[in-house]
C-alpha cells in the first residue's frame, strides 16, 4: 500500500521520474523536441545541478575541448554501449579550473539536504575532510572557463545529434571525492553513489565528465555497466534503479562492468540512464566535472 501510493504521488509530481525510464518514451520526447524550432545561437542556459537559477552561455568553439573523434564515431559508441570516450581538455582548461576548484566556496550536502559551506579546500578543517564524502564547487557553473567547455561545438554537436535535438539546459556538477575512512554507509548517507544506479533525469539527458585530477580505481574512478541504458528487464524498470555489485555481475557479466581510468583532463560522454557508480577514493582526493545536457 506504502509503494502504491508513493507510486501516485510520483505519477502526479514526477511524472518524468517514472516514465523517464523507457527507451521508447525517451525516443518519442526526442521527436517532440525535433518538431520545435532549434534555439538560436546563445539560448543555451547553464546552472548548477538541481538549481533553478540559471543564466545563458553561447555556444561558440574554444581551444579547450580537444577529440580525436568524430561527432559520428561519438555517437556511435554511446549508442551502442552507453559511453564514449576520447574527448578532453587542454592543460590550460585544466589548470583554470583546478585553480577555482582550490580557492573558491565549497558546498556540502548530508542526509536530509542539508547543506553547508566551506570558504574554499584550502580553508578546510583535517577533521572536516575526514568527515566529508562529497564537496561541490559552489559557484563553479559561473566560472568563465567552464562555460566555454559547456558552449564548446566540440560537445554540444555530439550530445545534440545523440539527443536528436539541441540541448537548452546545461547542468554543472564541479565536486572532491575525499580519500578517507568513511564506510560506504556514511558516503551514502552524504549524497556519494558508490552503488550501481541509472539516473531518471527527466525524459532525455546525456552527460559529459572530466577528471581533473589522474583518476584510478583507488582514486574514485568511474564505473558503469555498457548496454545497460538499453537491456535493463522490467523488473529494473518498474523497482528500485540500484544493484549491488553481485547482483550486476550476476546480471550483465563482469566484461559489461568497465572502470574509467584516466589522467587529469580526460573525459567521456555517457548515457547515464545505463547502470554506472562511483567507485571510493581511499589513496586520494578526485576532482571531476560532470555537465547533464537536457
Amino acid at each position: 500500500m506504502k509503494r502504491a501510493r508513493r507510486l501516485v504521488e510520483l505519477l502526479w509530481t514526477q511524472p518524468d521520474y517514472i516514465f523517464g525510464r523507457f527507451l521508447m518514451v525517451r525516443r518519442l520526447y526526442s521527436a517532440s523536441r525535433r518538431l520545435v524550432s532549434a534555439p538560436l545561437a546563445g539560448s543555451l542556459r547553464i546552472s548548477r545541478i538541481y538549481s533553478p537559477e540559471t543564466e545563458p552561455i553561447v555556444i561558440a568553439a574554444s581551444d579547450l575541448v580537444i577529440s580525436d573523434k568524430t561527432v559520428d564515431a561519438h555517437c556511435a559508441s554511446l549508442q551502442k554501449t552507453a559511453w564514449s570516450d576520447r574527448i578532453g581538455l587542454s592543460a590550460a582548461a585544466v589548470s583554470a579550473l583546478t585553480e577555482t576548484a582550490r580557492t573558491t566556496r565549497l558546498l556540502f550536502k548530508s542526509s536530509g539536504d542539508t547543506v553547508e559551506y566551506a570558504p574554499s579546500l584550502e580553508a578546510l578543517s583535517l577533521e572536516r575532510r575526514k568527515s566529508a564524502a562529497l564537496a561541490q564547487v559552489a559557484d563553479g557553473w559561473q566560472d568563465a572557463t567552464l562555460q566555454a567547455i559547456a558552449g564548446d561545438p566540440a560537445i554540444v554537436s555530439v550530445v545534440s545529434k545523440y539527443l536528436g535535438y539541441i540541448p537548452d539546459r546545461a547542468s554543472v556538477f564541479f565536486f572532491w571525492s575525499f580519500a578517507n575512512t568513511l564506510s560506504r554507509e556514511e558516503r551514502i548517507a552524504r549524497n556519494q553513489t558508490v552503488d550501481f544506479h541509472y539516473d531518471v533525469d527527466g525524459y532525455n539527458f546525456v552527460y559529459v565528465s572530466f577528471y581533473l585530477v589522474d583518476v584510478d580505481r583507488n582514486g574514485g574512478a568511474h564505473a558503469l555497466i555498457e548496454r545497460t541504458h538499453k537491456s535493463k528487464r522490467l523488473g529494473h524498470l518498474l523497482g528500485t534503479s540500484c544493484l549491488s555489485d553481485a547482483e550486476a555481475e550476476a546480471e550483465f557479466g563482469a566484461a559489461s562492468i568497465i572502470t574509467v581510468e584516466a589522467p587529469a583532463g580526460s573525459g567521456f560522454f555517457e548515457d547515464t540512464s545505463c547502470y554506472h557508480k562511483a567507485l571510493v577514493p581511499t589513496h586520494r582526493d578526485r576532482l571531476m566535472l560532470q555537465i547533464r545536457y537536457q
